[in-house]
């Protein structure tokens, strides 16, 4: 077992105890910030789960296109941002601060890289 699968295991289970904890929390007290939280971690498991059992069963990379490999955890950012503009208080007037764009240029170079 090298490095990088530990690694996937230990994000695996980190992932799962984060959706157990936020699932069990949206049931005791059900507000829709805990619901956008279950879907970002379901979206991050399931990018997870099929990496890290991919990896232990095949021993390699998934042969997989870039954008279906990180389909999981891009929704999961999705879900995220959702969860921010809806859970802004009314005060601030749905305010955007330019530096929320900052990953977008960042991760368009990865993907060219």
């Amino acid at each position: 077992m090298n490095i990088i699968v530990l690694e996937n295991v230990c994000m695996l289970v980190a992932i799962l105890i984060a959706l157990i904890g936020t699932l069990f929390r949206y049931i005791v007290v059900p507000r829709k910030g805990y619901l956008y939280l279950c879907g970002f971690f379901l979206a991050h498991l399931l990018s997870d789960y099929y990496w890290t059992t991919y990896t232990l069963v095949m021993g390699d990379y998934p042969e997989v296109s870039e954008f279906i490999a990180y389909l999981g955890w891009n929704i999961g950012y999705i879900f995220l941002a959702v969860f921010v503009y809806h859970m802004q208080k009314q005060a601030i007037g749905r305010y955007f601060h330019l530096l929320a764009l900052i990953p977008v240029p960042i991760n368009i170079v990865q993907f060219i890289i």
